[in-house]
């Protein structure tokens, strides 16, 4: 379970950060 939890948050980072990509363009 240890490796799925870092698997997720690796996963939710990443997500995160295109997340924040994405409302920057938009904003921009």
């Amino acid at each position: 379970f240890e490796k799925s939890s870092g698997f997720l948050d690796i996963y939710r980072n990443i997500v995160d950060t295109f997340v924040v990509v994405t409302d920057y363009q938009l904003v921009y």
